[in-house]
């Protein structure tokens, strides 16, 4: 299964931030019942801007949305509460490791990640506060739902023989092709920032879902020509189609390009500039 997470790309700003676009609300449970207003809008949003929230409340025989987002927030929120600890702190405890992805204009200061794979369960870097029961039940989860977006896509992509390679993709609703990350997001102030040319990065997987309660990413809107907010939704995942679909549909699909969020005065929605911003990240790989 390959590595790397992202790709990075460079695109040039002119002029002020337009107005953020908002993103597409799908509703899950009404995309399990085959709602045709949803499949619509989801075929809609991965056509441009390849982004949109899954709005997973509610429950289905098959699928309670309710408890699938309590443990969602149980894992985000104690993440963040061992990140705002002190160092010393932090050290006594299971400590991550710390990796940096550069872009040439610093958007990504650092970006510290513990990794839940089942190909790769890094349980000594993980806070000793998660239990492997609610990390595992996250982890299938988010898996399957990632695995269901793809598989109901595929007979809408392109002609036969694309949607038959889309489909050999992910034929197999194996664990061993995900990935999940609690990452740490982290980035200059826009005084630090060059504004000519500005870095972004797009999703290297298939279709990668996100869980975040504060405002600290964007992504590139061509309908403005601009950078428009990821505000977070209540009960919602941030959706975005990776480049490997993109490439698969042949382009049919797109893969946002986004970046960490600079802090504005000081202040971000819903957090101090000095917070730890986190996010869980679940990268939906295809088969080797």
């Amino acid at each position: 299964m390959a590595t790397a997470t992202t790709t990075s790309a460079l695109i040039v700003l002119k002029g002020e931030k337009p107005p953020s676009t908002p993103l597409e609300v799908i509703n899950f449970v009404g995309f399990l019942q085959k709602d045709a207003l949803e499949l619509s809008k989801l075929l809609r949003s991965c056509q441009d801007p390849g982004s949109f929230y899954l709005d997973l409340s509610g429950q289905t025989k098959y699928f309670n949305g309710k408890s699938y987002l309590d443990a969602i927030r149980k894992i985000y929120r104690q993440r963040k509460a061992y990140l705002s600890q002190s160092a010393d702190v932090r050290d006594q405890e299971k400590c991550p490791a710390t990796s940096y992805t550069d872009s040439s204009s610093g958007s990504f200061v650092s970006n510290e990640s513990s990794y839940i794979s089942d190909s790769s369960f890094q349980e000594d870097d993980l806070v000793s506060t998660l239990d492997d029961e609610t990390l595992d039940f996250v982890k299938e989860y988010t898996h399957a739902i990632a695995h269901r977006l793809i598989r109901t896509l595929s007979p809408f992509i392109g002609n036969e023989k694309v949607r038959q390679h889309i489909s050999s993709l992910h034929a197999d609703n194996d664990l061993s092709n995900s990935e999940m990350t609690l990452d740490e997001l982290v980035c200059s102030s826009e005084e630090e920032r060059d504004e000519s040319p500005v870095g972004g990065f797009v999703d290297g997987s298939s279709m990668t879902l996100r869980y975040c309660e504060e405002e600290v990413l964007e992504y590139w809107d061509s309908e403005t020509d601009g950078w428009a907010s990821i505000a977070p939704r209540e009960d919602c995942l941030v959706v975005n189609v990776g480049d490997v679909l993109r490439a698969a549909s042949r382009d049919q699909f797109q893969s946002p390009l986004y970046r960490v969020r600079h802090a504005e005065a000081g202040r971000l929605r819903g957090a101090k500039m000095a917070s730890r911003r986190v996010c869980v990240t679940h990268h939906l790989w295809p088969m080797e």
